[in-house]
């Protein structure tokens, strides 16, 4: 399984080309989403299938009882999920964690947070502001006492640099930050939202 988990990361690493590709030798192309990029998925045959999602490939850091501030790769996917039953567009996520930044996906959450554990928290300095997660119910606004069912809406309503301190299994910790600008800018373009939206 975790070798299925490994090749699909990179298949989706290496879809978009562009200024994170290391085979190219032309010069690197800044996004104009700042630090998000429009990907294509790609067929058996590397190939645009004509769907796209959205990325941004974070450097942060982890740790562990083994460790203390080791190198961290982070991958954050946002892609159109259609809901079969109600045939409902939505924004859906996943965030990958790369430790050692060797390939290989260690852990990952869902557009819900799980499976994160207690302790997790997104931590946006400029506006003031602080979520924290509880399993199940999602992130709650700790100045409003509101709930927000997934990170993704807290990425979408919030144009700043947010800090992630993400809980996991066997005291992993995994810390990194966000670019929130132009998101929703990018989801636009890439058909994942609509303009209404």
């Amino acid at each position: 399984m975790k070798k299925i988990c490994v090749i699909s990361v990179l298949l989706l690493l290496i879809s978009c080309g562009g200024r994170n590709s290391s085979s190219s030798s032309s010069p690197v192309e800044e996004s104009p989403y700042d630090d998000w990029e429009i990907c294509d998925y790609v067929n058996d045959f590397d190939e645009p299938t004509g769907e796209k999602f959205v990325r941004q490939i974070i450097h942060g850091d982890f740790s562990n009882s083994a460790t203390a501030s080791s190198p961290l790769g982070v991958y954050v996917f946002l892609y159109d999920y259609i809901n079969s039953i109600s045939k409902k567009h939505s924004v859906q996520g996943k965030i990958l964690f790369d430790e050692y930044i060797d390939g290989t996906e260690d852990f990952h959450i869902w557009y819900d947070g799980s499976p994160a554990k207690r302790g997790t928290k997104i931590v946006d300095k400029p506006n003031k502001k602080a979520y924290y997660y509880q399993e199940h119910t999602g992130f709650r606004d700790i100045n409003t006492d509101k709930w927000s069912s997934n990170w993704i809406g807290i990425l979408r309503d919030t144009s700043s640099i947010l800090s992630f301190t993400v809980k996991g299994e066997y005291q992993d910790e995994y810390r990194f930050s966000i670019n929130t600008a132009k998101l929703n800018e990018a989801l636009k373009d890439a058909g994942i939202l609509k303009e209404d939206e």
